[in-house]
């Protein structure tokens, strides 16, 4: 597979839809999104990616950000969305950065832009493909809250203009944002402080087993038995606060619920770390045996079946 296989064309609305609401992160939260110069990836005839250009959110970032007026706001964009397929993604190298590079071209072959804003939310991903397409960094946004309102069925909405005052619902620590410039009008001086993008580091398995076992204290006489017990035990508080959430918000997992299980999942780690510890071996060795032996039997056809030796 090589890039002479994708093109890059415009695509309608109703197009981006399925590749938004399968792999946009921003699914969980709002099905909803802005139309406006949506530009499809193509792999052949097939739409395996969507990169969707619109105005800036609001009026006064444009005015906090470069500080122009209303009637000097034009030629400015935001790419709103991105999403690629992960199965073309994984496949191709560089292959999101090659599409926005190509989006962007194909934008400004037919409309003014003096700046495009991008925003990579902290919660999910860190923007390293705007980085690799040349858009300057500029540090987080400030901190803010949301309005979430109650529903009838207990789970909760973003409240997103208007008085909230009569509303039932709670505030909320809004995720922040990376924020990315990718600036064609030299003329512009932007307000914000231009940082130096560094990309946070991944941990490796067999590193966080190393630190986890320096905070694993217990007696040598439980070794085994007690990270047998507490993954067992921290299992379950993931498993409560699933139920909770099917209890109290009709199965809604909004992103506050989705932390707090996400802290249980961390727990959990921490426990499956001890006892790999304590069997004398490494995650990542675990992790490869899984993975062989789930690829042997996706291979042999017994994916589905039952037992452990088939």
């Amino acid at each position: 597979m090589t890039k002479a296989d994708y093109s890059v064309r415009l695509v309608s609305k109703a197009s981006c839809v399925p590749l938004l609401h399968n792999y946009h992160y921003l699914s969980d939260i709002s099905k909803g999104f802005k139309s406006g110069f949506n530009v499809g990836l193509h792999h052949r005839d097939h739409l395996v990616g969507v990169c969707i250009f619109t105005g800036w959110p609001v009026p006064e970032l444009l005015k906090g950000c470069f500080g122009l007026p209303r009637t000097e706001q034009q030629g400015f964009w935001e790419l709103s969305r991105l999403v690629l397929h992960p199965k073309y993604q994984k496949e191709e190298h560089n292959l999101a950065s090659w599409f926005v590079s190509r989006s962007v071209k194909l934008l400004r072959s037919s409309h003014e832009v003096r700046s495009i804003l991008s925003y990579a939310d902290k919660g999910y991903h860190q923007g390293t493909v705007y980085a690799a397409s040349n858009f300057k960094y500029y540090g987080l946004s400030a901190p803010k809250k949301d309005f979430w309102i109650k529903q009838p069925d207990g789970s909760f909405k973003k409240h997103s203009r208007g008085p909230v005052k009569q509303l039932e619902g709670e505030w909320r620590t809004r995720t922040r944002k990376h924020r990315f410039l990718l600036t064609y009008d030299k003329s512009l001086l932007c307000k914000w402080q231009e940082e130096k993008w560094k990309k946070e580091p991944e941990v490796k398995l067999d590193d966080y087993q190393t630190q986890a076992s320096k905070t694993a204290i217990y007696n040598d006489t439980d070794v085994i038995i007690y990270p047998a017990l507490g993954l067992f035990s921290e299992a379950g508080e993931v498993a409560g606060k699933v139920k909770k959430v099917l209890r109290d918000k009709n199965g809604h997992f909004d992103p506050v619920e989705r932390e707090k299980i996400a802290d249980e999942v961390g727990d959990v780690l921490w426990y499956m770390a001890a006892l790999c510890t304590d069997l004398g071996i490494g995650m990542e060795t675990i992790a490869q045996r899984n993975l062989d032996k789930l690829n042997s039997r996706m291979a042999r056809g017994v994916i589905q079946g039952s037992g452990d030796n088939r």
